[in-house]
């Protein structure tokens, strides 16, 4: 399995020479990543797959938008991207867009130059030549017209002001009088049977599927991780199904009432990944609507070691995640034994780490332990409650040739373990909380909301953090955000001098995911 390869497939370049390419650019891709540095849209992507020539160096000489896929004229050298540009100036460029819209678009093609393809009850799917406006242009021009394009999150009022999901506007060909090499340039790349599907009135799930795995691109190439999310339920257009990639398999938790298909389309979901990913299997774990009364039921299914797709895979399973290894587990439970959301402060955690005393808290299988010792810290301490988490906690240093020697685990509640620490003199430089949202413990008796006790928890963890330490904390409560994350670290610090250093925005594969982590680091005695 090659997740290179389904990059590669994902972008595929229709004509290059020395001078430019044509690439076509997938649903769900940006142009340029948001962040200097990262592999994260479809030019830095170009790079990686080795389409930049000489001189290392791609230019787009026209954008379009992350939600609308088709061709794109990028630029090898800056002599090359002056000319094409040139060209789009005089006119001499012409391109042509295909779309789906809502309504009747014969009306629109009375006003403008509109080829009806196909239509059906509510949908029509149309090809309009570029008019020099830019896709925003033409989309906003379809909304007067009152025939928006479908998937449109900010014209289409059926999904504006969404995040996620296929736009259904594809730029379908290109035509241009190559300016260095003087020979004609024709190119096209039909928008594919799912168009005409979705056009038909046929269901959306397969394009958004395809949007969110391109949107996962930057991913696919980074070698040092197989780990990921591939879709993130209504925040990639698809409300109820979450699917993440843990190295040779993939796991789909379905919300009940609120994925719609069932078993039929949670399958071809499936198989879709599997295909496209080369996976090995795929479990599910269908979320009940109500855990109070179906969770027992649910909870056997999650165990099922047998794939709704594939073959039956080991009990555990290995993956790697910035370079560290991690052993999750498909089907024990709700749970497999990672949260992705916290890849990159796991990655910040090593790189602070080094001669470090690390307390973890709430540490469930290790992650950050394990992340810390190889960051080189001179001493971890992972506290949970459970007993059980702690030793795969030890699989996972395990799992990385890292003894736990000097390292420690302590099966303990969180408030108790503080307490411990302050009679024996203990201190911490670098201290992670990461609290479930609710909790309860026997011994002692003892209720944590994090609503309502999470000021107190950081409160009591400065008494143990050494003078000059850090503080991560961090929520995935959907209704909390990071400035109230930021107003809680104020109250518990009370008079403790500190820095807030970083404020994290979740990973690319958790854009816009109300669920994913809200993180602060702060310096305190600063």
């Amino acid at each position: 399995m090659d997740a290179r390869k389904t990059a590669a497939n994902l972008i595929r370049v229709a004509y290059q020479d020395e001078h430019l390419l044509v690439a076509k650019k997938p649903a769900g891709l940006p142009m340029r990543s948001q962040t200097r540095g990262e592999a994260g849209g479809l030019v830095e992507g170009l790079v990686e797959l080795g389409h930049a020539g000489e001189t290392g160096v791609l230019t787009p000489c026209f954008l379009l938008e992350k939600y609308v896929s088709g061709l794109v004229v990028v630029a090898k050298t800056l002599a090359a991207a002056d000319a094409v540009k040139a060209l789009i100036e005089r006119g001499e460029l012409s391109r042509s867009y295909v779309a789906v819209v809502r309504g009747d678009a014969r009306v629109a093609s009375k006003k403008r130059t509109v080829e009806i393809l196909r239509t059906s009850e509510k949908r029509t799917m149309i090809r309009i030549p570029h008019t020099g406006r830019g896709g925003r242009g033409l989309r906003e021009e379809l909304l007067h017209q009152r025939i928006p394009i479908l998937g449109d999150t900010q014209f289409d009022p059926r999904r504006k002001g969404k995040h996620g999901g296929r736009m259904f506007l594809h730029l379908e060909r290109v035509q241009f009088r190559h300016p260095l090499a003087d020979k004609p340039i024709n190119v096209a790349a039909h928008a594919g049977p799912v168009f005409e599907s979705v056009a038909d009135g046929g269901p959306t799930l397969l394009a958004d599927l395809e949007a969110s795995l391109a949107g996962r691109i930057p991913l696919m190439l980074d070698m040092q991780t197989d780990a990921y999310r591939l879709i993130g339920g209504r925040s990639d257009g698809v409300s109820g199904l979450v699917v993440d990639r843990l190295g040779p398999l993939a796991v789909m938790s379905l919300k009940e009432g609120k994925f719609q298909g069932g078993e039929e389309r949670a399958r071809e979901a499936a198989s879709y990944f599997a295909r496209e990913m080369g996976l090995q299997s795929v479990y599910t774990k269908w979320i009940p609507r109500d855990r109070s009364q179906d969770v027992d039921n649910a909870l056997n299914r999650a165990r099922d070691p047998s794939p709704l797709w594939g073959q039956p895979a080991d009990e555990e399973v290995t993956i790697r995640e910035n370079g560290m290894n991690l052993v999750v587990r498909p089907y024990d439970g709700f749970m497999t034994g990672i949260f992705l959301d916290h890849r990159d402060n796991r990655k910040r955690v090593r790189e602070m780490a080094r001669g470090k005393r690390v307390l973890n808290a709430f540490s469930y299988t290790c992650a950050f332990s394990v992340a810390a010792a190889m960051g080189g810290a001179e001493q971890v301490a992972s506290v949970d409650l459970s007993k059980r988490s702690l030793e795969w906690g030890k699989a996972n240093f395990s799992a990385n040739n890292v003894s736990i020697d000097g390292h420690y685990f302590f099966a303990s509640e969180i408030f108790d373990f503080f307490a411990r620490a302050r009679r024996q003199e203990r201190k911490y430089d670098i201290i992670i909380l990461d609290p479930p949202t609710f909790s309860r413990s026997k011994k002692p008796a003892r209720t944590f909301r994090v609503q309502d006790d999470m000021a107190k928890l950081i409160r009591e963890s400065l008494t143990v953090l050494d003078k000059k330490g850090s503080l991560m904390v961090a929520t995935n409560e959907r209704l909390l955000d990071a400035a109230w994350l930021q107003q809680q670290v104020r109250d518990g610090a009370g008079r403790r001098g500190f820095k807030i250093l970083d404020t994290p925005t979740p990973p690319v594969d958790f854009e816009h995911d109300p669920d994913a982590a809200k993180t602060v680091f702060a310096r305190f005695d600063v």
